[in-house]
């Protein structure tokens, strides 16, 4: 695909691109910050970035600039699962309503908000894209098992009504749309792997990017202020798990791994902290896993909440540990690789594969299986030349693979042959004659 030259960019030649994202700020999810990030990393190349999303809190401005990026927020249509399909019809009207103010929809996900714009699509002809988030676009709700192993609890009955009802009908919309865009974007292999599966051909790859410049090592002495800021005691080796606290993230298995693992240990030569929280999250376990390490004693647990300087955390880490069950490619592996973190992370979990090289730069582990996890845990404590040894391995696949500046670079690309494509043809079936994949 070619990259826009300097004619291009003399001649004005801006791609005005909507990104369609369910909720943006202040929800601090790893999507909303790829998407920030990435739209920094686009407007040097010609893309002017505006971002629609859903109201998920009262109280947000239905329009702002944040850091220069404009993002407007549709109305609050409660706090339900079923909130976000709700939000598909004004979404679609926004897009209608606003089609001369931009050149291509960009979809990040396949939630029912971001369906808005196939409806666009039909009236306005504007092309749309959607970047895939991991390989689960026939699925449409998290298995209630898991939430009854994870919590000891049942989703209400009407609730577990409503998806059994709807996810047929759901599962056949999300295939049309799909079908239906220009390009559909895979940010993994195992996600390209599954569209490929359904006969989705017109799929590139480009993986989540990481600001490899920002999230980066430190020296031992920088380290150590680090530890002093945040009061963590320099001897003590530091396990870091970022992330929401939804049952998907698999925190119990962490939490009982980690009960075996630290009795072992001498008090104060390990420390969990937990990174994160529920903020609202349908399947969320917070107080599921708080009340797990207050009722079986568990040693050497900080539960710290939704932090803002996850990079201080991460300089100052040994481990990385990251269990979950379902991801696409993990913003928080990305980040902590980065950082020249080992990464105890499950096997078969999509995307992780693409990150870390097992037993070279840390360590896949039967998600399912406490004992797994509890042996890669007592590996990284004995051997310290080894941590650092994959540390370093990581930092290089992160520069290599998951540079946020090639990740921007190669968006842009495809943005330029989409307009171009766009401005001559009508979207849908047309383009993927156009997009290399």
């Amino acid at each position: 695909m070619p990259v826009p030259g300097k004619a291009d960019r003399m001649n004005g030649k801006r791609i005005r691109v909507v990104l369609v994202i369910d909720g943006f700020w202040m929800a601090l999810g790893g999507a909303e910050h790829q998407v920030m990030r990435l739209a920094r990393e686009l407007t040097p190349l010609d893309i002017d970035v505006t971002i629609l999303a859903r109201q998920v809190r009262r109280g947000l401005p239905a329009e702002e600039q944040i850091d220069g990026l404009r993002v407007c927020r549709l109305p609050l249509l409660g706090v339900s699962p079923f909130s976000k399909l709700k939000g598909t019809i004004p979404a679609a009207r926004w897009l209608i309503r606003n089609k001369d103010n931009y050149d291509i929809v960009h979809c990040r996900g396949h939630n029912p908000f971001e369906w808005s714009a196939m409806p666009a699509n039909m009236l306005t002809r504007k092309p749309y894209i959607v970047q895939l988030p991991n390989p689960y676009f026939e699925g449409y709700t998290f298995p209630e098992e898991l939430h009854r192993y994870q919590t000891g609890r049942r989703m209400s009955c009407r609730a577990g009504i409503m998806r059994k009802v709807l996810r047929p009908g759901l599962r056949l919309v999300r295939l049309r749309y799909l079908r239906r865009s220009g390009v559909v974007v895979a940010i993994s292999p195992e996600v390209k792997q599954a569209l490929s599966a359904r006969n989705i051909k017109h799929v590139v790859e480009i993986p989540n990017g990481v600001d490899t410049r920002k999230f980066c090592p430190v020296d031992a002495g920088p380290r150590l202020e680090l530890r002093r800021r945040l009061e963590e005691q320099p001897e003590t080796q530091l396990y870091i798990f970022s992330s929401r606290l939804s049952v998907e993230k698999n925190v119990r298995t962490l939490l009982e791994a980690w009960e075996i693992f630290a009795r072992r240990r001498p008090p104060g030569e390990v420390k969990l902290l937990i990174l994160g929280g529920s903020d609202g999250q349908t399947f969320s376990v917070e107080a599921y896993c708080r009340e797990l390490v207050r009722r079986r004693n568990i040693a050497a647990v900080a539960f710290k909440g939704f932090v803002d300087n996850v990079r201080d955390y991460l300089q100052a880490a040994d481990v990385f540990v990251h269990p979950s069950l379902r991801e696409g490619l993990s913003n928080a592996v990305l980040e902590a690789i980065s950082c020249g973190l080992p990464v105890i992370a499950a096997s078969g979990t999509p995307g992780n594969s693409s990150m870390i090289d097992d037993k070279r730069s840390g360590w896949l582990f039967d998600p399912h299986r406490v004992e797994d996890l509890t042996a890669c845990l007592e590996r990284t404590a004995r051997d310290y030349d080894m941590r650092r040894s994959m540390g370093r391995e990581a930092r290089k696949i992160a520069v290599t693979k998951f540079d946020l500046s090639m990740v921007a670079g190669k968006m842009a690309e495809l943005y330029h042959e989409i307009a171009g494509a766009g401005r001559a043809r009508a979207a849908g079936p047309n383009l993927k004659r156009k997009v290399k994949s």
